[in-house]
């Protein structure tokens, strides 16, 4: 729990300092987000953004970004194997504006029912969604409500 806060924490004060668009978080081997969660390199990716490759590409210089069209576009990760967590972070990158009003996060077994484990709002620069308890499933949806920009996302990282 300890750990998860204090994850937390550095997401918020990072983000809150607003200017810098420099990573803020790491996922290699001896980070500050520990957990079991299967590599980034591993994750299939699945929804209606150009360039899904770009999420799991460990840059923030590129994105997936939404056509202007999809009114609720969501992202599906399909982690290869169960996994635990209970926040989820979605960094727009260098795209500030390209946040959505609200994100869902969704979880499934089997990658057909996803079951809706909370919704809060978007921020600029980095939205996370602390889940209200810890969540194991193979299958994350995250979905985009709203907008005044075409929803970009330019990483995502699961603790």
């Amino acid at each position: 729990m300890r750990h998860t806060l204090t994850a937390v924490l550095l997401v918020l004060v990072a983000a809150a300092g607003g200017c810098a668009t420099g990573r803020i978080y790491s996922d290699n081997h001896g980070t500050i987000l520990p957990g079991d969660i299967s590599p980034r390199s591993q994750w299939k990716l699945s929804g209606p953004l150009t360039d899904l490759a770009a999420i799991t590409d460990g840059q923030l210089a590129t994105a997936a970004v939404a056509q202007q069209s999809t009114p609720a576009p969501t992202i599906t990760i399909d982690l290869g194997r169960p996994c635990m967590f209970n926040l989820v972070i979605v960094d727009h990158g260098e795209r500030l504006g390209a946040c959505a009003q609200r994100v869902r996060v969704l979880t499934s077994d089997d990658g057909r029912q996803f079951t809706p484990q909370h919704e809060t709002p978007g921020t600029p620069r980095v939205t996370s969604v602390m889940l209200r308890g810890f969540a194991l499933a193979r299958y994350v949806r995250i979905e985009a409500i709203g907008g005044d920009e075409p929803w970009a996302v330019a990483e995502v990282y699961l603790q």
